[in-house]
């Protein structure tokens, strides 16, 4: 497993989220400021070799003035990438996923610090599974946990916990 980030600001409350046991990313829902031009919240659902979903947690809010962006993964297709912009709050967030597909960003509004986590593309891709930071009604910061893409065939094994992958942080 590594760990990437967070980048952005140091207010609101942490949180540190990742896939249940033998699930997946399968969809994120991005929602993002169109008075103010940051991103706003962000919630992962999961899903598991049988389709079954879990719901994550909202981070951040679905405060007033604000679009909801939802990223729904194909069957197969997981996040490699997430990039963007910071400055006091997440102020941009753009998506890429192991199909070359990119979604956003989130807001188009750009801030004077970049991010990209992974800062280079690995070879191979490793899947993002799970998502930390800091929020509060705002998203003020955003990293990711990675690890190397597990099968998701129905007969895969349902937990890497416990398997002794050792944690490396990047911020």
């Amino acid at each position: 497993m590594t760990e990437y980030g967070p980048a952005g600001g140091d207010g609101g409350y942490p949180f540190d989220e990742a896939a249940p046991a033998g699930m997946e990313v399968g969809a994120l829902i991005v929602t993002y400021g169109t008075s103010r031009s940051v991103v706003a919240g962000i919630q992962a659902i999961y899903r598991s070799p049988t389709g079954a979903l879990h719901w994550g947690d909202m981070h951040g809010s679905l405060a007033a003035n604000t679009k909801q962006f939802p990223i729904a993964l194909d069957e197969g297709e997981f996040i490699v990438e997430i990039s963007g912009s910071y400055g006091q709050f997440l102020d941009q967030l753009q998506v890429t996923t192991s199909m070359g597909k990119t979604w956003g960003p989130f807001p188009d509004h750009v801030a004077s610090n970049l991010y990209e986590y992974p800062p280079t593309q690995q070879q191979p891709q490793e899947e993002v599974f799970g998502f930390h930071g800091r929020a509060s009604q705002l998203v003020d910061s955003l990293g990711i946990h990675t690890r190397p893409r597990q099968s998701t065939s129905k007969s895969a094994s349902t937990s890497r916990a416990g398997s002794g992958l050792a944690t490396r942080v990047h911020r």
